[in-house]
């Protein structure tokens, strides 16, 4: 894995990563988010995986259901965030990837093996720390709506590259469950220091 920075204004970091033949997607974000201290980050990448395991949320269990798939795969989308968890860095991504077929599965990023690259460019949030503790709750469908709650702490809520987060969350939610991004209700709490 090969990273290095780009950009810098007024704060905001910007990093290219490109990942080679073998390298573990995950674990390359993680250990890129440790080497520069992002605390917090968006992420967006191609490239292709010659494995990849996805993973669905099962909230019963209260664990991701896995699938690992055994084919060469191009990234469609890789859209995601670095945040502290713990007080390390960890890495939330989703992706899309496309088979051979046309045919295209996606979900949460657990792990993979690149081939023949992955480019992601990751772009540190100004001066804020975004934290997760683990609460995503599903609203009762004869409620008002389906609620997705998210508790995080983020010193500047309306910040773009945050913003950007979210809405991109809430219309994949929304074309998940078939419903219009408005019947989705995203809840922040904000933490201030």
């Amino acid at each position: 894995m090969k990273i290095r920075q780009v950009d810098d204004q007024e704060g905001r970091r910007t990093f290219v990563m490109v990942c080679e033949v073998g390298d573990d997607p995950v674990e390359s974000l993680t250990a890129a988010a440790k080497r520069f201290d992002l605390r917090a980050a968006t992420l967006s990448g191609i490239g292709a995986f010659s494995a990849v395991t996805l993973g669905f949320f099962d909230h019963a269990r209260r664990d991701y259901r896995r699938r690992v798939i055994r084919e060469q795969v191009e990234v469609v989308s890789l859209l995601g965030n670095v945040a502290l968890d713990g007080g390390e860095p960890r890495v939330h991504a989703h992706v899309v990837v496309g088979r051979s077929d046309g045919g295209a599965l996606g979900g949460h990023l657990l792990g993979g093996s690149v081939d023949p690259t992955l480019e992601v460019t990751l772009v540190r949030v100004q001066t804020g720390d975004v934290a997760f503790d683990n609460v995503v709750s599903m609203g009762d469908r004869d409620e008002s709506a389906w609620g997705i709650s998210h508790a995080t702490s983020v010193d500047r809520l309306m910040n773009s590259a945050f913003r950007q987060v979210v809405t991109q969350i809430v219309e994949q939610v929304a074309a998940k469950m078939a419903l219009h991004p408005r019947d989705v209700h995203v809840r922040f709490a904000l933490v201030t220091r």
